[in-house]
């Protein structure tokens, strides 16, 4: 199967969905619009030109990291396979256009963000072998990650799922 891989920059347009789906999967999802500008010499400004609104879904650890570092309104830009589904609304065709994303982050050339790696760690009191607690590691000092308590919530499409809480 050939898969389309696209890269976009633009703007996140709503605040993450984070979920947690029946088996234990973590799934984020948010909207985010790419609309070039150009420079119209003819008035002397720039121009927005036609806009393209996407959904774009994360899974798994990246999921996560979606929900506790994109915000309505960040400047995103998100590589990853493209997927257009038709369907249709009382009778209505509609389309929608999909990212799967492989790779997320913040638009550096519109401003500044900071890093923290996420890392597992043997807890002191833990045997060998068994896994630690998730840290995040800002400039060499480990915190603990974001608090994963969940709760229920149902999502589109009549799944269930638990929210995780941003």
């Amino acid at each position: 199967m050939h898969a389309i891989t696209t890269a976009m920059i633009g703007t996140a347009v709503t605040d993450v969905r984070h979920a947690i789906t029946q088996s234990g999967l973590s799934m984020a999802r948010f909207r985010m619009v790419s609309q070039p500008r150009r420079f119209d010499a003819s008035v002397g400004t720039y121009v927005d030109q036609e806009a393209s609104f996407v959904t774009v879904f994360a899974w798994r650890a990246m999921a996560d990291h979606i929900a506790t570092s994109i915000r309505k309104g960040d400047p995103v830009v998100v590589v990853g396979r493209m997927r257009v589904r038709e369907w249709s609304d009382d009778g209505r065709p509609r389309v929608t256009v999909e990212v799967d994303a492989q790779s997320v982050g913040h638009d550096l050339s519109r401003g500044t963000a900071r890093f923290a790696r996420n890392t597992r760690r043997q807890q002191p009191d833990s045997e060998p072998g068994e896994s630690g607690a998730e840290l995040s590691v800002v400039d060499g000092h480990a915190a603990p990650a974001p608090d994963a308590s969940r709760a229920a919530a149902p999502v589109p499409g009549g799944a269930e799922v638990r929210a995780v809480p941003a």
